[in-house]
């Protein structure tokens, strides 16, 4: 069963720019932490996770002090909006006739 260090960032061949965080093992399942373009952060099980993508590289914490705080952040965003781009918007875009 894969398990990766808490706080590590999971690197993925997704090319929407994903960004997981391993969190902790609840009830014998690693939790992971997706923060996705449209959808927000949220927690996910690994095994959940690893069904969708492909973990091509591990990055861990600097130690377990900064695993603890880079998990911290992620799960402090759980269930708020997706942030917007800086200058988009949800306005059509106007075309010249």
């Amino acid at each position: 069963m894969l398990r990766f260090p808490l706080g590590s960032i999971l690197h993925t061949n997704s090319p929407l720019g994903h960004e997981l965080i391993a969190g902790p093992v609840v009830n014998g399942q690693q939790i992971v932490g997706l923060k996705e373009p449209g959808r927000g952060a949220y927690p996910e099980t690994l095994p959940a996770v690893t069904e969708r993508y492909q973990i091509t590289q591990v990055t861990p914490p600097l130690n377990h002090e900064h695993g603890m705080v880079s998990w911290a952040r992620m799960e402090q965003q759980f269930g708020q909006p997706p942030k917007r781009k800086v200058g988009s918007s949800n306005l059509p875009v106007p075309t010249i006739s």
